[in-house]
């Protein structure tokens, strides 16, 4: 008789909470309506259109809520946004309701400055409608600027059962420029051009269950559609760590009789 011993080997980064992937927006379903209770706004149907050239803007208000109603009920447990002008001196309330305004979420911060992309993360609720509140604070004497945003999601993540092996490298660490550097014949340097190319980020996964495997992660390979996705490795130690772009998926194999890894690579900002 044969006794196969099947030897898990930790490999992940040794954070707190599985790394999340908010990879369908609950706000693009079909039948799903919007309301903004801004005065004058512009561009509420840009929030959820994927792209990251329009966006939405409401009038010069410091409070203003956006409102999208689903036809039957929606299980969500985030709130991410990107392209979001907020200076960095604010501080920001982002609060989440649901349909009889029961306070579901605060998420307060100050990270959005810079279009740097934010992702809230709650205990699962079921919606069947969700309303976003901006409350921004300003100091005195900061300017006011006019909100913009490029990009809103909602919806039920995709939480991994770890962190990424050892060798993840965080786009922060890193930057993906191109810079052209110009010289006449004499050798005489002349001025820079540098071109802003995005983040890369790599996550590799490694003994990952085949329970997660056949139940969850099937779905996302076999549903998703190329559109951009939020990705956090770990909220509970680096919250502010997000990149939000587009993922190529590699072929996930397995690593032993009841283990997979999987490979992901982020192209986005950060």
């Amino acid at each position: 008789m044969a006794i196969i011993i099947d030897k898990q080997v930790s490999v992940g980064l040794g954070g707190c909470d599985g790394s999340q992937l908010l990879w369908e927006n609950k706000g693009n379903l079909t039948g799903a309506t919007y309301a903004t209770d801004a005065p004058v706004s512009d561009g509420m149907e840009y929030l959820f259109d994927y792209l990251s050239t329009s966006y939405f803007q409401p009038e010069n208000i410091a409070t203003f809520s956006v409102t999208t109603t689903f036809t039957t009920p929606q299980i969500c447990n985030s709130v991410c946004m990107a392209g979001v002008n907020f200076r960095s001196s604010y501080v920001v309330a982002i609060n989440v309701y649901d349909e009889v305004d029961t306070l579901v979420h605060t998420e307060i911060t100050t990270a959005t400055a810079n279009n740097k992309p934010l992702f809230a993360l709650f205990d699962d609720y079921n919606f069947n409608s969700i309303r976003v509140e901006f409350v921004l604070n300003i100091p005195t004497g900061v300017p006011f600027v006019s909100t913009i945003i490029t990009n809103l999601y909602f919806g039920k993540t995709l939480e991994f059962p770890g962190q990424p092996d050892v060798g993840y490298q965080p786009g922060k660490w890193n930057n993906s420029r191109k810079t052209e550097t110009f010289k006449s014949q004499n050798n005489a340097f002349g001025r820079n051009i540098t071109t802003e190319l995005g983040t890369e980020e790599n996550a590799n996964f490694s003994f990952i269950p085949y329970e997660f495997m056949d139940e969850f992660y099937v779905d996302f390979v076999a549903q998703y559609a190329a559109w951009p996705v939020f990705f956090a490795w770990d909220k509970k130690t680096s919250p502010e760590d997000v990149i939000f772009g587009n993922v190529k998926l590699g072929k996930a194999s397995f690593t032993t009789g009841i283990h997979s890894s999987i490979s992901l690579k982020f192209d986005g900002i950060i």
